[in-house]
């Protein structure tokens, strides 16, 4: 689940979508599932909105999904990043790797 204003920005051309299910990464044990998903989330939400916030995009970890709406050109970094935590890389690790792509990105973009 996103808000209403949130999947509102899909329907602009340069957003995109992407779902995540944590099974692939957990198999069916749902104690696998919630370390995952705590995992993504972080201690009182600080990796989702840390994620959020570098790379301008909204994450919904609902159920056994985890999905993304970011811009086409950020979302290959926003996988990756939600890819490295599932796969048990450390947090950070991930937040150096979002940080040091999306300097490149904001370089070529000319911001």
């Amino acid at each position: 689940g996103f808000n209403p204003i949130q999947a509102m920005t899909l329907l602009d051309d340069e957003m995109d979508f992407y779902i995540f299910d944590i099974h692939d990464y957990a198999g069916k044990k749902q104690t696998h599932v919630r370390r995952l998903k705590g995992r993504v989330i972080g201690k009182n939400g600080k990796t989702k909105h840390l994620l959020e916030e570098l790379t301008d995009s909204y994450i919904s970890v609902y159920g056994h999904t985890i999905s993304i709406i970011a811009n086409v050109i950020d979302m290959d970094i926003v996988k990756k990043a939600i890819d490295k935590l599932l796969n048990g890389s450390k947090h950070a690790t991930v937040y150096r790797y979002v940080e040091t792509n999306m300097k490149k990105i904001r370089l070529q973009q000319g911001f």
